[in-house]
């Protein structure tokens, strides 16, 4: 099935064996067909999943245990095919490093050292390295991106897509034209759901050497229906500035993007330097969006994890904002099963009621609460931490 011309199948056929390897071969009855299956798949097309379990095979059960207890090395016949497997030539490297998915990457890692106290990290750091020079040769030969498939997209978890998109960026003759490619393959991809690591890599390599040239393709992906919905990923991780602030609010109404993309903003570290009223112009956008409560409220739980609750974190607007986001949340939506909405209400409602101003919201918010048990006849099965805590901690109660 692993060589059929049908190649969902045998795709299908050829991860299925890759996942099975290590438990198969410690069957000895079963090694010299593994051993025969394994060359007939690479001799059809590369077999780079097969390669990473096989060196998977001998890290844990022959490297890593001789490390341990003095167990023997690896057979010749599986170190033999460890060999044989191994990928040399461009596009097969790029499918197993770059395009393959699993959760074992370091085994792709040459210089994997067990005994280093580091060694996931530093094996991430070699392959995000090696990775991006795939992307650098790649564009050097001036292949064609659509040779990639639809892989480059796949929402399968394949981590090193992103420093692919720098070396690309980096290694392009034209950098607009290989953009350009991408996104046309983009379009051709069939599901809803992609992975933008390639662009947000190829911009943030852009950020470095050609700023004018990343914030033109950011302006252009502003207007692109698919690269719109994920602008906000789309910027650099450093850097991010109230031009870029404005790209991502002026999207915000268009009905394929979610409110969602915008949470990381309200807390996170990279977007600390952008002005505290620009925050609160975006919350109010995100009022209005369906889910946006749910939004605001999350991302303001996150802004006050571990800080101190007598400091006010989140000032007062945004605990103004924060107070009618629950409110509104409350009202329309009262069901919890998973106790996340019950978690950040509490946590954002507690840093509001323990400061002075905002007494209309927060009498709004307390009326909330009596129509709800009212409604329910003082039965609700979710907000069971919300019923828990004392309303006296609101100063006009007290």
């Amino acid at each position: 099935m692993g060589t059929t011309d049908q190649t969902a199948v045998a795709g299908q056929a050829r991860q299925t064996l890759a996942n099975e390897f290590r438990g198969m071969w410690h069957q000895d009855a079963l090694r010299d067909h593994l051993v025969d299956a394994a060359r007939a798949l690479h001799a059809h097309q590369p077999w780079g999943e097969g390669w990473k379990a096989v060196r998977y095979t001998i890290y844990f059960d022959y490297k890593k245990r001789k490390t341990e207890d003095g167990s023997e090395p690896a057979p010749n016949s599986l170190a033999a095919l460890e060999a044989d497997l191994e990928p040399h030539d461009l596009l097969p490297m790029i499918k197993t490093f770059v395009l393959s998915s699993g959760r074992n990457q370091w085994a792709l890692d040459e210089e994997f050292d067990h005994d280093d106290p580091e060694k996931h990290r530093n094996a991430q750091l070699r392959l995000e390295a090696k990775t991006q020079k795939l992307g650098e040769d790649f564009a050097t030969a001036d292949q064609e991106i659509a040779i990639l498939g639809p892989e480059l997209f796949s929402s399968k978890w394949m981590p090193f897509r992103s420093a692919f998109g720098r070396g690309l960026a980096k290694g392009a003759n034209d950098r607009v034209v290989v953009w350009r490619a991408l996104v046309e393959q983009l379009e051709k991809y069939p599901d809803t759901s992609f992975n933008y690591s390639v662009f947000d890599g190829f911009i943030a390599e852009l950020a470095s050497c050609d700023p004018a040239l990343a914030q033109e393709l950011l302006d252009q992906s502003s207007k692109h229906h698919l690269l719109r919905k994920v602008l906000v990923g789309l910027h650099p991780f450093v850097g991010f500035t109230e031009t870029d602030l404005s790209r991502c609010i002026s999207v915000l109404n268009e009905p394929e993007v979610s409110a969602w993309m915008y949470g990381g903003i309200l807390w996170g570290d990279n977007f600390a330097a952008l002005p505290y009223s620009r925050i609160v112009d975006l919350v109010e956008c995100l009022m209005t969006k369906p889910n946006g409560c749910s939004v605001i409220l999350d991302g303001l739980s996150m802004k006050l994890h571990d800080k101190d609750g007598a400091v006010d974190t989140l000032g007062g607007e945004l605990r103004r904002l924060g107070l009618v986001a629950a409110t509104q949340q409350f009202l329309s939506d009262y069901s919890d099963p998973g106790g996340s909405k019950d978690h950040d209400t509490v946590r954002v409602v507690a840093a509001a009621l323990q400061f002075n101003g905002n007494e209309n919201e927060k009498l709004a918010w307390l009326d909330a609460i009596f129509a709800v048990i009212d409604e329910k006849h003082g039965y609700l099965h979710d907000f069971k931490e919300l019923f828990r805590r004392p309303l006296s901690r609101c100063q006009r109660c007290s």
